[in-house]
């Protein structure tokens, strides 16, 4: 019985709705309903464009993506801007996100793109 209800208790949790305007990873917290960014305690100012891409990374935790698939998603697909943009916004976020603290949250990938993964 026990083991029944420890089952049912975490099918449960897989189903139930996470809030999908708070995207939490590690001791950063994005908020889109007031479009805030917290690491720890400290609110982070950002720019619109850099919200849209940390957003996106968020919602992709611990995936390697391209540099084509965060202009594609970022950006979108009429995008004609400069080619160095993305290098440009993950810079601008990296400053901004470890001004506190010095875990990088944005590592490269090289050859590939980045990925939203905590790094000593």
């Amino acid at each position: 019985m026990e083991k029944l209800l420890a089952r049912v208790k975490a099918c449960l949790r897989r189903t139930q709705a996470d809030d999908p305007d708070n995207l939490p990873f590690e001791d950063l917290m994005l908020n889109g309903l007031t479009r805030e960014v917290y690491r720890g305690n400290q609110l982070i100012e950002l720019t619109a464009q850099e919200f849209d891409l940390l957003d996106f990374m968020l919602r992709n935790p611990r995936q390697v993506i391209s540099r084509d698939r965060i202009l594609e998603k970022v950006w979108g697909d009429d995008f004609m801007g400069e080619s160095n943009i993305i290098e440009v916004y993950i810079r601008a976020l990296r400053i901004k996100l470890e001004a506190s603290n010095s875990k990088r949250l944005l590592p490269t990938v090289r050859g590939v793109g980045y990925v939203l993964r905590e790094q000593k």
